[in-house]
């Protein structure tokens, strides 16, 4: 899937590979992680080997705040860590933290750091690292694209980047293992957007010295350690100074950069790759054909439903989409089955606006079925027996154009004219943000944090009218709600507000939700541990290979 569709609010492109490579729907295989067994008869976890792995992108940074491809985060991923970090569900996790606290008012986090945490050149972890890093992030002398996730969260971040202050008051160091965050409001998302990537610890001695340039010479305290960096390959070996001493498995990770997506498929067959992720590599529609087509192949693809949602928007504030009757129609006049099989099969079809990874996922909604029938008489009941022209503005790529002409075709099954306003999605973004300028759009999102706030409140609230609320969709009920969601503590009763919300919007219509993308990855049967994380990223610490098996790539040379 094309990435010129895609709209988010921050450069982090974990995610977004993620959607460039996501294939769903029709014959879509279920999402199952390979794990110790899965083809093999091996009892026992073994230790050892390089895990080889393609990426298409060439990686130009490192350094964790201003990582700018999706295969660089992959990469980042092996070399550090923050204070938290996610399973492979989504769900935050402890990390350099061992755990960590929240007060009455949850608005104060305090962290505890896990003794003996060390870096990559051996040097302990202080809680004046975690300091200096988040400052860092903050710092606008720094420019770090996703510095607004927190910019606006801590108490002191916003004078701080305006120059009013030297520090940051709201990050209190307590003692050396002991760290105090002090949030402006309580954010019940804020430990999710803490296990992103950019708020990695590094060691505030090596970015000092090396300035700038930092990212060519990461250090940070994940599971590897970078030896090896060209143009075509970056190599990293087990990190000796590890907190966890059973993890990782392996002795080293090899990743080959700037590998066409046929190439390295063709590699992987040829068992010179060892593992393909939804972060590395872009499966197109031929290269999934062709590994589906032997069974030797297909029973290793792995899939996992991606944090993003396709859609068709309506501006509520035009007409004729001013009128409920209207949207509902449009509702029942889109095939959405059919729009996965103009994208080559490559999505799900979404049920609402959630996807299924995300919290307040209703797993028992069923979706807008597809009744042009009803279609037809809603729009009578409108006022509009014969229909009406409308202007359908969609991202020019062909993917887009694809899905597109799809819904062109369905609308004018019920008599709504729509011509095709293909534009880059640079100028969709920038027209929707003016009022009644766009009557009719597709766009799509995917998530910045993996919780329901990131779709539901920057999508639909009304003080989001424009910059990402598109629709200029407004209910103050919808707003009230959201405002309590954002404050209330993770769990069931929050998990059931969104739930709630969701159904108030699919009530008013305002969007078509169309398609969920889904990521896919591949890996040889002697590969074992890998599973397809729902925020994007590989575990590579989780990962071990066995030395021999059938079908298995060869690894003889690569066995030390």
């Amino acid at each position: 899937m094309s990435t010129n569709r895609y709209k988010h609010r921050f450069t982090w492109l974990a995610g977004l590979a993620t959607i460039v490579s996501c294939v769903i729907g029709c014959g879509v295989i279920p999402t199952v992680p390979l794990s110790a067994g899965s083809f093999l008869n091996v009892s026992t976890e073994q230790t050892g080997g390089v895990l080889r792995e393609a990426l298409t992108q060439s990686i130009d940074t490192l350094d964790p705040i201003h990582l700018n491809s999706a295969g660089a985060v992959e990469i980042a991923g092996a070399l550090y860590q923050g204070l938290v970090g996610f399973d492979e569900k989504g769900r935050v996790i402890p990390a350099i933290a061992v755990n960590w606290n929240v007060d009455a008012s949850k608005t104060v986090y305090t962290f505890q750091l896990r003794p003996g945490v060390k870096f990559t050149n051996g040097r302990e972890v202080t809680v004046n690292d975690v300091v200096y890093s988040l400052t860092r992030l903050l710092d606008p002398k720094n420019h770090a694209p996703n510095a607004w996730m927190l910019g606006w969260a801590i108490v002191g971040a916003d004078a701080f980047r305006k120059g009013q202050a030297s520090s940051i008051r709201g990050l209190q160091v307590i003692d050396t293992h002991t760290l105090e965050i002090q949030l402006t409001v309580p954010e019940a998302y804020f430990l999710k957007v803490l296990a992103m990537p950019f708020c990695s610890v590094v060691p505030t001695e090596v970015v000092e010295q090396y300035g700038a340039e930092f990212g060519k010479h990461p250090v940070g305290t994940g599971p590897f350690r970078l030896i090896t960096w060209t143009a075509t390959e970056i190599e990293a070996e087990r990190n000796p100074f590890y907190w966890k001493s059973d993890a990782p498995r392996l002795t080293g990770l090899h990743f080959q950069l700037a590998t066409p997506a046929n190439v390295a498929v063709r590699e992987w067959k040829a068992g010179k790759i060892d593992l393909l992720t939804p972060s590395g590599v872009n499966f197109s529609e031929q290269d999934l054909t062709s590994l589906r087509s032997q069974s030797k192949w297909d029973k290793l693809l792995r899939s996992q439903v991606d944090n993003a949602v396709v859609y068709t928007g309506m501006n509520v504030q035009m007409k004729p989409f001013d009128n409920i009757k209207v949207r509902k129609a449009l509702n029942d006049a889109i095939d959405r089955a059919k729009l996965v099989v103009a994208i080559g099969g490559r999505g799900r079809v979404a049920t609402g606006i959630l996807p299924p990874n995300i919290d307040g996922f209703d797993p028992s909604r069923t979706g807008q079925a597809y009744n042009p029938t009803e279609a037809r008489a809603l729009l009578a009941e409108a006022g509009y027996p014969n229909g009406f022209d409308t202007v359908l503005w969609t991202p020019s790529d062909a993917e887009s154009m694809a899905v597109a002409r799809s819904i062109q075709m369905d609308l004018a099954n019920v008599g709504v004219r729509a011509k095709i306003n293909p534009v880059t999605l640079h100028e969709l973004v920038s027209a929707t943000t003016r009022p009644a300028n766009v009557p009719l759009f597709n766009m799509a999102w995917m998530q910045d944090y993996p919780d329901p706030d990131d779709f539901l409140n920057t999508l639909f609230h009304s003080a989001n009218a424009g910059p990402y609320n598109e629709t200029w969709y407004i209910n103050h009920l919808v707003d009230q709600q959201l405002n309590e969601g954002r404050q209330m503590s993770n769990g069931k009763e929050r998990s059931a507000l969104y739930t709630k919300i969701e159904s108030e919007v699919l009530a008013d219509a305002p969007w078509i939700p169309e398609y969920w993308p889904v990521s896919y990855g591949i890996a040889h049967s002697n590969v074992h541990g890998y599973a397809i994380p729902v925020t994007g990223g590989t575990n590579y610490a989780s990962i071990w290979l066995s030395q021999s098996a059938a079908g298995s790539a060869p690894r003889s040379q690569h066995w030390y």
